[in-house]
């Protein structure tokens, strides 16, 4: 079936559209948490805890992030954010004594996985079992984490994963230990120090929408276009300039950016003056455009202002969503780093750190992946990284789906070009976009230029035979589905195209063959294939009124 009517993948499809655009996957249920009793009772301390969290979650791991000896949380979700660290911040007068304990077992099974962990103390006993993963798409890491009840040493039995049981000395409370298999006693570990907090921000001061993201690779980008006081449009970033751009999106209605604009302007005059262009856009519409440069005027605003046009608002809100992979309103303020080319290296959304823009204005020259990584540094911002085959395509299918064709078309014939190699999967969403908006020649035609220059792309292939068979092109089909039965013999998907096209084509030497292959393949597909024929007659009989006479 093709993809793109299939109903499994069309349901996913709009579930992604929904959680991107800031819908629940779980209906805003908040998450819970309970704390054990003791004789099977339990005690709901989701909101006391602070981790009755309403973003949908995917896995919490406990885990001993700061090496203080009780367990910190780290939470996944399917949203913004991707990841919470939640810390434990007991005092010591709330901190239970622990031991931590981690398996070394012999090269062909180091981390002991399957083994049993017998731990007694004063008390009792408690018994872990190490496991490959612990939750839906989660692991916690190699330390075994429990509590140690009184000061006398631990005794500590291990079964390995093949039965053979196994006593360890040497386990004391507060303390980490690690058990090598034929050992018998166990070696204590020292903790890393616990790194420093000084200019930690907490989640509040940072916000949803804020934030410093790096790309690995500049991003190309379509044309984008700010109107003058006078109403003449201009392009924001020349194809080719001396230096980087920098793009200062404010409105006259965010209190955050009319604060940041004094600040703004002193650091675009020094940016100016190392050969930077800095234009001020305004984000409101025309109406208020006389606002917006009385603002600039009064924050000492020295350089360039233009009023964004609409079409180059939604083009920057499909980047910041291509980025953060949501369907978020475009954040306010944000600052786009462009290099002399005019492509994507750095965006900041939400007030920006002047100093660390400073800096990012070197990631406009032609830096290695390698490099831009190390200047940037991991604790800086986020990392978007998609494949370095890929290119723009991911924008491209983004503008197309937000209706944004033209800008799409723009931006696929434009990396084409700058990528200095052929790139087809670009040219894919521009060919199917067409195709539903019934401009049939004309994705035919791209599907064709597609298929000259990689003759072998299996997915061009399948369009191309897909669009035949809708079109009645059945020596076409029949060409497209051969082509892609040399590359794929065994899908039975192929063969039952190739059949069908061979049947409307009237080679039926040559259907029977390979209508015997699939039937051999898959005996569901030749089922499918006899009801298809059968379909496509009746319709043909409808079709024809002189038929039956």
């Amino acid at each position: 079936m093709d993809p793109e009517a299939d109903p499994y993948l069309l349901g996913w499809a709009a579930v992604s559209r929904h959680l991107r655009r800031g819908l629940s996957w779980s209906g805003h249920e908040r998450d819970t948490a309970y704390q054990g009793l003791g004789g099977g009772q339990f005690l709901d301390v989701s909101w006391v805890s602070g981790l009755d969290l309403e973003d949908d979650g995917r896995s919490v791991l406990p885990l001993d992030l700061d090496y203080d000896g009780d367990l910190d949380l780290l939470r996944s979700g399917r949203g913004e954010p991707r990841l919470r660290i939640l810390e434990n911040r007991l005092g010591e007068a709330e901190r239970r004594p622990f031991v931590a304990l981690r398996l070394l077992g012999p090269p062909e099974a180091r981390d002991g996985i399957g083994a049993r962990i017998e731990v007694r103390d004063g008390v009792g006993l408690q018994v872990r079992t190490r496991r490959a993963g612990d939750g839906f798409l989660g692991q916690t890491g190699p330390w075994e984490h429990l509590a140690a009840r009184g000061d006398a040493p631990l005794r500590v039995t291990v079964t390995w994963p093949d039965g053979e049981r196994e006593d360890f000395e040497g386990v004391m409370p507060n303390g980490w230990f690690t058990l090598a298999r034929g050992r018998g006693s166990a070696v204590r570990w020292t903790p890393p120090s616990a790194p420093s907090r000084e200019g930690e921000s907490s989640p509040a001061a940072s916000g949803g929408m804020g934030g410093r993201v790096v790309l690995r690779s500049p991003l190309p980008l379509p044309a984008l276009r700010g109107v003058e006081g006078t109403g003449i449009a201009r392009a924001l970033a020349p194809a080719r300039a001396a230096g980087p751009t920098v793009l200062a999106l404010f409105s006259a209605d965010c209190g955050t950016c009319v604060a940041e604009l004094p600040a703004l302007a002193r650091a675009a005059e020094e940016w100016r003056r190392d050969g930077v262009r800095v234009l001020a856009l305004h984000a409101d519409p025309e109406t208020e455009a006389l606002r917006g440069q009385g603002l600039l005027l009064k924050a000492g605003w020295g350089g360039g202002y233009l009023r964004a046009e609409e079409q180059t608002l939604r083009i920057l809100e499909a980047v910041e969503g291509l980025l953060s992979d949501s369907d978020a309103p475009l954040a306010l303020p944000s600052l786009f780093v462009l290099d002399p080319r005019g492509r994507l290296v750095v965006l900041h959304r939400g007030a920006p750190d002047l100093e660390q823009v400073t800096r990012d204005l070197g990631f406009a020259n032609d830096v290695e992946p390698a490099v831009r990584r190390r200047l940037a540094g991991l604790a800086g911002g986020r990392w978007f990284e998609p494949a370095e085959e890929l290119g723009a395509e991911g924008l491209v299918e983004l503008l197309h789906r937000r209706g944004l064709a033209e800008p799409a078309e723009e931006l696929a014939r434009r990396a084409l070009a700058e990528s200095g190699r052929w790139d087809p999967r670009v040219l894919l969403p521009v060919i199917r976009t067409r195709w539903a908006q019934g401009d049939r020649a004309a994705a035919r035609s791209l599907c064709a230029r597609l298929l000259a220059e990689s003759p072998a792309d299996v997915e061009a292939l399948r369009l191309s035979a897909s669009m035949a068979t809708v079109e009645g092109d059945w020596l076409g089909a029949v060409a497209a589905w051969r082509a892609l039965e040399r590359l794929q013999p065994e899908s039975a998907e192929v063969l039952l195209g190739l059949t069908f096209a061979l049947v409307q084509a009237g080679e039926q030497a040559s259907a029977g063959a390979a209508r015997a292959r699939l039937e051999a393949l898959s005996p569901e597909a030749a089922q499918q294939l006899d009801q298809m024929l059968r379909a496509f007659e009746r319709k043909a009989a409808d079709l024809d009124p002189d038929e039956g006479r």
